[in-house]
């Protein structure tokens, strides 16, 4: 591989993944390009999950591969990220959870695009507790409201210019879920030149304790500081339009999950905003998958 490759720094944050972790490690052993860092941020762990990292780093280093591991006592992926951020020397940079496995070709495919993009996004493979395995959605877009709908550019899923990333402000440290649904939401509103892969790399591990977490329909609180993010940023109509509806698709979500008060709340607030939305929350009501499609194909 040539010399005049880019410096990619890989930054892992970690924090009592001791039961998942070794996995991980694995696969960053298979990665065939070079030169990369690997930035590893203990995020206040009490497991052994920081001296499976040392030893791991302690047999990577040399051969094209930088290391440094970092603590950060703040718990937050957000702020061990941005402190992981802070810490790198690569002109891009890519950000992977502690649980998952990274592909061992996603940065040599990625190379031919780097120079003239801030972004090169590919999708991902989600692996399911029963061993199922599903390429998560995306629209191959860099279109906003793409991004507002399906959340195509998740943490694993962008390789980053790491001067576009600190001008659009870094990873907002006020969001415990959905940070990176609203951090893509940040990047394509600057303008920034992406281009995607068609192939779906990494194996992005679905369990109780993951990043993804549990159904949304527990876990909608933590997202409403997100769903707020967004809808203060400087949104085009088309882009408010395409919230109401991520935000009726999740009233469903919720209804299913008996939080049929709030659900009620959140589906009148944007029919009342939008109320050409009925005909999707008709769809919702009668057939309920597939929502996006239907919503992309009728008013995008």
């Amino acid at each position: 591989m040539g010399i005049s490759n880019p410096l990619i720094s890989i930054i892992i944050p970690f924090r009592n993944r001791e039961k998942y972790i070794q996995r991980s490690l694995a696969s960053f052993r298979r990665i065939k390009y070079r030169p990369i860092e690997l930035i590893f941020v203990d995020n206040a762990s009490e497991d052994k999950s920081r001296e499976f990292v040392e030893h791991f780093l302690h047999d990577i280093v040399g051969k094209g591969v930088a290391t440094i591991l970092l603590t950060e006592p703040t718990i937050g992926a957000c702020k061990a990220r941005n402190c992981g951020l802070h810490a790198a020397h690569g002109d891009f940079v890519y950000f992977f959870d502690d649980d998952d496995e990274i592909s061992a070709d996603f940065l040599d495919d990625a190379l031919p695009y780097l120079h003239n993009n801030d972004i090169v996004a590919a999708p991902t493979l989600m692996i399911f507790p029963t061993g199922v395995a599903k390429v998560r959605y995306t629209s191959f877009s860099d279109r906003v409201r793409d991004q507002i709908l399906t959340g195509m550019l998740s943490t694993q899923s962008m390789l980053l210019r790491k001067s576009a990333l600190i001008s659009a402000g870094e990873w907002n440290e006020k969001l415990p879920k959905w940070n990176d649904w609203e951090l893509g939401v940040r990047l394509l509103k600057k303008g920034l030149k992406t281009t995607w892969l068609k192939k779906s790399y990494h194996r992005i591990h679905q369990h109780p304790d993951s990043l993804t977490g549990p159904s949304l329909g527990t876990t909608y609180p933590l997202l409403q500081p997100a769903l707020f993010a967004v809808s203060s940023l400087p949104l085009t109509s088309s882009e408010r339009r395409a919230l109401a509806a991520k935000e009726l698709i999740l009233s469903r979500e919720l209804e299913k999950a008996g939080e049929k008060q709030q659900s009620s709340a959140i589906k009148t607030r944007n029919l009342k905003l939008y109320p050409s939305l009925f005909l999707l929350s008709c769809y919702l009501r009668l057939i309920d998958r597939g929502a996006w499609r239907f919503y992309r194909t009728f008013w995008l």
